[in-house]
């Protein structure tokens, strides 16, 4: 099993976690969706990370949007 990348759980699969992401579900499909930039959604709160700095600081280039984000992007 590769634990080298990110994963999401639903339950603890037994590992440290690293970075937590709280958010409700509509604010973060907006993200994933490309309609809410992550750093915005940060600043406003309604996505928040806790963790140590260096990874959390990376979140936000890491995640990974919906394939249709870019089409979207380009519509808004």
């Amino acid at each position: 099993r590769d634990t080298s990348g990110p994963s999401l759980c639903t339950h603890g699969p037994g590992f440290e976690v690293d970075v937590v992401v709280t958010a409700d579900l509509a604010g973060l499909y907006k993200v994933w969706l490309g309609t809410v930039p992550f750093k915005a959604a940060l600043r406003d709160g309604s996505v928040e990370l806790a963790g140590a700095a260096p990874l959390v600081r990376r979140i936000p280039e890491v995640f990974l949007l919906s394939p249709v984000a870019p089409f979207v992007a380009e519509h808004r």
